[in-house]
């Protein structure tokens, strides 16, 4: 044992060696423990973000959805909406068509006198609107009123009008200058109510024109 003892006191480096590789372990174990715990609570904080990233993304989700059905709920009203403005829009028409044709129907028998003083103390003259029983009366006289010439009440000169109203003077006033071309060609023309030309041919035969574009044609026709 002496002999043993006397060694070990002879080579002290190996026991110096022996305590540095534990405290060299220790010092691993410490530091494998300690990035462990890091990359756990690096980990923990990770997926709490990530939990708090998909949660958002959900709500996202949640919330395109909603816009998307609003969407859709939206454009489903909008539709709903065209189709009743277009309906209206069409009802519209009809129905200024109908009341057009309506007041031209009922002031169709009336003449609009034009220079008949409002009493015979010299006032200034207005028009006067007369109501016929029929129409073709009212024909009568303003064919009759157009032969005369000049008509004359108590020395006041007067004229006599169809009274149209305004949609029947536009649609016959469209007729003014192919009426004139037809004059000036020798022809007769006459634009019977509401709007629509009649045209006498030179060997007495008529003809009918319903439109402003079918009275070009026939103009067009006679320069061939």
């Amino acid at each position: 044992m002496s002999k043993t003892k006397s060694k070990q006191d002879k080579d002290p480096s190996s026991s110096s060696a022996s305590v540095t590789l534990a405290e060299l372990s220790s010092l691993l174990a410490e530091h494998r423990n300690a990035i462990s715990a890091d990359f756990k609570s690096s980990f923990e904080a990770l997926t709490t973000t990530l939990d708090g990233l998909n949660s958002t993304v959900a709500g996202h989700g949640e919330r395109i959805g909603s816009l998307e059905d609003n969407s859709n709920e939206v454009d489903r009203r909008l539709q709903h909406l065209e189709n009743a403005c277009s309906t209206l829009q069409q009802d519209n028409v009809l129905l200024k068509t109908k009341l057009a044709d309506l007041e031209g129907r009922s002031r169709r028998q009336n003449i609009r006198i034009i220079g008949l003083p409002e009493s015979l103390e010299g006032d200034k003259p207005r028009p006067v609107i007369v109501r016929l029983h029929r129409f073709q009366v009212k024909d009568l006289l303003i064919r009759e009123a157009r032969r005369r010439g000049e008509l004359f009440y108590k020395e006041h000169k007067i004229r006599l009008y169809e009274d149209y109203s305004s949609d029947v003077l536009k649609e016959r006033a469209e007729y003014k200058s192919s009426m004139a071309e037809l004059y000036k060609r020798g022809y007769r023309p006459a634009l019977l109510y509401p709007a629509k030309l009649r045209i006498t041919l030179p060997n007495g035969e008529k003809t009918w024109i319903r439109s402003v574009l079918e009275a070009d044609k026939f103009l067009q026709n006679l320069n061939k």
